[in-house]
C-alpha cells in the first residue's frame, strides 16, 4: 500500500512567500518606527532649556 502525500508543493510554496513578505513588512516597519524613535529623541536633546 503507497500512503499518498496530503501537501501540494505549489500552494505550500506561495504560502511560504506571503509569510516572508508579510515577516518583511513588519521588519520595515519595526525598523522605521525605531529610526523615528530615534530622530525624536535626537531633536528633543537639541532643544535648549529655560
Amino acid at each position: 500500500m503507497l500512503e499518498k502525500s496530503n501537501v501540494e508543493p505549489v500552494i505550500e510554496i506561495s504560502r511560504m512567500i506571503e509569510v516572508m513578505r508579510a515577516y518583511q513588512a513588519g521588519a520595515d516597519i519595526t525598523d522605521k518606527t525605531q529610526d523615528l524613535l530615534k530622530r525624536a529623541l535626537e531633536k528633543l536633546a537639541n532643544v535648549p532649556q529655560g
